[in-house]
């Protein structure tokens, strides 16, 4: 079986389950549930400690939900798709002339009972802050409806580069080794994607070197109520979520197992003319065809073999399959330079000491932030998070300035301080960007006009004291009286945008920290 014929039986085995006539399956828009799991090593699938987020500043903070139209704020300009929820759409953002992309869900179909249960996940899900998970900017509810605002990811998704013949072993792991760096991410957060499948790996564009982003996590059972009742993700569900156990870190590993599976082959590693006989075979396990897998290394089978197994308590975790020999092995193939040094270096620039300045750059970087220009500081992040949980801790930016022979290593201290707007102690990926970026170029300084503009409400070209408590929340009003007082040069009460752009940029001028090779 192909992986068009995969898609077929898919179709049919709907069917049989009854789903909503002439529905699309296609591009749905889903969200999975946070288990409160108490896991306490990564030697077993569910026993990682769960890391929590700050309460600081970080850029969950900033997608808003605003009860409007979604044409009062968006231009649409075609409709992509029609899942199951609702049609997912194409939109220019009016407010800053940005792509996005918008999946919506019909209120009609979510449980009154678990509504609330619902967004709390939702809330959750808003603070995953990783270079292979997608972006939500924004949420607008309407009347009868839920739109989620996404970065513009137009690059298609891995079931497309199936059939276009675009995946040999070598993109297989590239591919496989993000999404489990994203992986291991979310699941020390307790979070489970429950809905991992080829349609949801998507890629920011068509190139063969796209960024490859995680999409649509899966609310908890009974939230949409149209979630239990659909068996179209069959062929991805593990034994134990056939049981009825959906918040198992463990079956995102098997779903990613049957992906790799159809990266390498084209058809799905169980087959069933039925649901029943589907779920039969699963519960069965894998058995590798020598046929089909002649071609490919005894490593990349033996991974296959520890991601799809039966009992998940056995089963690899994404922490350990990222220690894989086939993993490790391709990665030194798939790795590219980084430029370690230059970016330590522009990243000890970054000297945004107040509230209201690190709010402001970090609403900049959630909202403007563009993913062609980040992309050459992505594996720059990566190189530096050494053990791959999605942050850059004191320990790996100290080893890496020893790597680098760098000195001045005392100085990582003020660093990490500097960059750490949320207060975890650590450095995330979007605060990582804030402070690698060089915010004198034209092109950082168009994104602060950007914001300036729509903070700027009136539209007179200045900001008031009033425009600005509105922008940006949670600021004492002692805070918003200095930053006024610095920053209001010529003393009439409002700011220009050279005096907002002034205030800002003042500190990044500042020499960096001197490394100096020894």
């Amino acid at each position: 079986m192909g992986c068009c014929e995969f898609r077929e039986e898919t179709a049919n085995i709907n069917q049989q389950k009854s789903p909503p006539k002439k529905a699309n399956t296609k591009g749905k828009y889903r969200k999975q549930n946070h288990s409160n799991l108490q896991r306490k090593s990564t030697s077993q699938p569910e026993s990682l400690k769960i890391r929590t987020k700050s309460a600081g500043i970080n850029r969950a903070k900033f997608i808003k939900t605003v009860p409007k139209a979604i044409t009062e704020n968006f231009i649409i300009i075609k409709k992509l798709e029609t899942g199951l929820f609702g049609d997912n759409k194409l939109a220019i953002d009016k407010r800053n002339n940005c792509q996005r992309l918008i999946k919506e869900i019909k209120k009609s179909l979510i449980n009154p009972k678990l509504e609330a249960k619902g967004w709390k996940e939702v809330n959750k899900l808003l603070e995953l802050d990783h270079p292979h998970i997608a972006k939500v900017y924004e949420i607008v509810k309407s009347q009868d409806k839920i739109y989620f605002i996404f970065e513009s990811l137009m690059g298609g998704n891995v079931f497309d580069r199936i059939i276009d013949g675009q995946i040999n072993e070598y993109y297989a792991s590239a591919y496989i080794s993000d999404i489990l760096g994203a992986m291991k991410y979310y699941h020390g957060r307790g979070i489970v994607h429950r809905n991992i499948r080829l349609e949801n790996l998507v890629f920011e564009s068509k190139s063969k070197d796209a960024i490859i982003k995680i999409m649509d996590f899966e609310l908890p059972p009974g939230v949409c109520d149209l979630l239990t009742s659909q068996m179209d993700t069959l062929h991805y569900i593990s034994p134990e979520m056939i049981q009825g156990k959906f918040s198992r870190t463990s079956s995102d590993i098997w779903s990613l197992g049957v992906v790799l599976y159809l990266m390498l082959t084209g058809r799905p590693p169980f087959i069933g003319k039925t649901s029943a006989e589907l779920a039969k075979k699963i519960k069965q396990g894998l058995i590798l065809s020598d046929e089909l897998f002649r071609e490919y290394s005894p490593k990349v089978k033996d991974l296959l073999k520890k991601m799809l197994e039966v009992d998940c308590t056995r089963r690899i975790t994404a922490a350990d399959a990222l220690n894989h020999p086939w993993i490790l092995e391709n990665s030194k193939l798939n790795k590219k330079a980084s430029r370690n040094e230059e970016a330590i270096t522009q990243v000890s620039k970054f000297r945004a000491q107040t509230v209201i300045e690190k709010s402001i750059f970090t609403f900049i970087v959630s909202q403007f932030s563009d993913i062609a220009e980040e992309k050459e500081y992505i594996e720059i992040f990566k190189s530096l998070d050494s053990n791959n949980d999605g942050i850059i801790s004191k320990a790996e930016l100290i080893d890496k300035c020893k790597v680098l022979a760098l000195e001045d290593i005392g100085e990582v201290e003020e660093i990490l301080e500097s960059c750490d707007i949320d207060g975890s102690g650590d450095i995330e990926y979007s605060e990582f960007i804030l402070a690698a970026t060089n915010w004198n170029e034209a092109a950082q300084v168009e994104k602060l006009r950007k914001a300036f503009n729509l903070y700027d409400k009136s539209g007179d070209g200045q900001l008031s004291l009033e425009e600005l408590i509105e922008a940006v929340p949670g600021i004492e009003p002692s805070e918003w009286q200095k930053f006024f007082k610095e920053a209001d040069v010529n003393n009439d009460g409002s700011l220009s945008f050279d005096e907002f752009k002034k205030f800002l940029l003042r500190e990044m001028k500042s020499d960096p920290v001197k490394f100096r090779a020894k």
